[in-house]
């Protein structure tokens, strides 16, 4: 068995923890043998900071012998805890339009479109629409209806998913 001690520090979620051993052999006296169904190795998860391979002592119950192997490899593999939000309304703009031009969104958004933003917790809450530009290029475009990817310019340390990718 494989147990988990303390909590990871924050920002980080457990993925997974296995061992690359799954049994254990242990000489002891034979009452003992008959009561023991196992032995463990304990991950202290309040000293990872990321994923890695481990090695720890096989712990034993008092009075065995002796346990083959002695030590186990674990790996831990952890993730970065992550937040999501909602940011409504964020406005598209125009670029690349000569001074003589003139566009407009056909559709009922009024230029405007929403995002989901994810990432760290402390980081996703002080974000707002106000910390991405959202961007249209429409140089080199002739007169008429356009379909226009959406460019999205945000902070690195964040992810985001846009509702339209188009206008």
């Amino acid at each position: 068995n494989i147990v988990e001690k303390g909590t990871l520090p924050g920002g980080l979620v457990l993925e997974s923890v296995t061992a690359d051993t799954k049994e254990a052999v242990i000489t002891a006296d034979e009452n003992l043998l008959k009561t023991t169904k196992s032995v463990r190795a304990e991950v202290d998860l309040s000293k990872i900071t990321e994923s890695g391979t481990l090695t720890l002592p096989v712990i034993v119950p008092t009075g065995v012998k002796a346990v083959t192997p002695e030590l186990i490899k674990v790996t831990v593999k952890v993730g970065k805890q992550e937040e999501g939000k909602n940011i409504s309304s964020v406005p598209v703009s125009m670029k690349g339009l000569s001074a003589d031009q003139k566009a407009v969104f056909k559709d009922s958004s009024n230029g405007r479109t929403n995002l989901y933003v994810y990432g760290p917790p402390d980081r996703i809450k002080t974000l707002g629409a106000e910390d991405f530009q959202l961007s249209v290029d429409l140089s080199g475009l002739p007169e008429g209806d356009h379909t226009v990817e959406i460019k999205v310019e945000g902070p690195k340390d964040v992810s985001w998913r846009i509702a339209k990718s188009t206008a």
